[in-house]
């Protein structure tokens, strides 16, 4: 199914954003973004863009040797109400790769208060691609689900934009940032198509069926799921960012100027 998967990648998503942030930000070189640069939000896009790439070879400060695929053995758990889609619905052993072909299209940032930040940006992903095991009882469209089976889902030119507000916070000598609100709007999907196995449990023929309605309104129920899911996703994308915070001071992260 197509459901939990497409938001379990969101915040995954979002935590290789914010690595991108802080990998090259804290990084001592004659290219850093500083907050008084007028020209801060391209230095900010173009720095993130420039260490993409790098995701593929792993970041050894943070302990990852290799980026992708991302492997989620725990099983999710999720239970919707909807128009075109209901039930409890389990995914276990996750693997999600694509995820950085991720690049930032527009990025709008605040540091008029200072002790306040809020970055918006919108990013773009290529191709993602999730696949695992699944369970789900429940409906889809008019069809009654009872399935236990494996999914593989394709993603392609997924758009995204995100809204992220911080309060620096003195702790110690020192100011780090901390994320009051991260904000996930609804993204938009160019083309998505789902193969799952035993839809309807026993019957072939409406498993057939069940899946021909899920690829044909796909974006239509990431639509409908979006509102309910949203904000547990943008909560476990604060937390995790948050801990990646606290590992560069604030004026490392984003010097105040490069006047000295």
């Amino acid at each position: 199914m197509q459901t939990k998967p497409v938001w379990s990648w969101f915040w995954m998503l979002k935590f290789l954003s914010c690595t991108a942030i802080l990998t090259v930000s804290a990084q001592q070189q004659t290219d850093l973004c500083f907050r008084d640069d007028p020209k801060i939000d391209s230095c900010i896009r173009e720095r993130i863009n420039d260490v993409i790439d790098k995701f593929h070879e792993g970041l050894d400060d943070f302990g990852l040797s290799a980026v992708e695929p991302i492997f989620v053995e725990s099983p999710l758990h999720f239970e919707q109400k909807g128009r075109l889609i209901g039930g409890k619905i389990s995914v276990k052993n996750m693997v999600t790769e694509g995820l950085t072909s991720i690049k930032l299209q527009s990025l709008r940032s605040k540091f008029i208060n200072p002790n306040k930040v809020e970055v918006g940006f919108t990013a773009h992903y290529r191709n993602i691609k999730t696949s695992g095991q699944y369970k789900f009882k429940g409906y889809l469209g008019r069809i009654a689900i009872n399935a236990n089976g494996i999914y593989n889902i394709t993603f392609k030119d997924v758009e995204a934009s995100y809204l992220m507000k911080a309060t620096a916070r003195e702790l110690g000598n020192e100011t780090f940032l901390q994320l009051d609100h991260a904000i996930t709007h609804p993204p938009k999907f160019g083309e998505t198509k789902v193969q799952a196995t035993e839809l309807v449990a026993g019957n072939a023929v409406l498993s057939r069926v069940a899946l021909r309605f899920a690829n044909q309104y796909a974006n239509q129920l990431a639509d409908e799921m979006f509102p309910v899911v949203g904000p547990s996703v943008d909560s476990i994308t604060k937390n995790m960012c948050n801990q990646i915070l606290m590992l560069y001071p604030y004026d490392v992260i984003l010097p105040p100027t490069r006047v000295k």
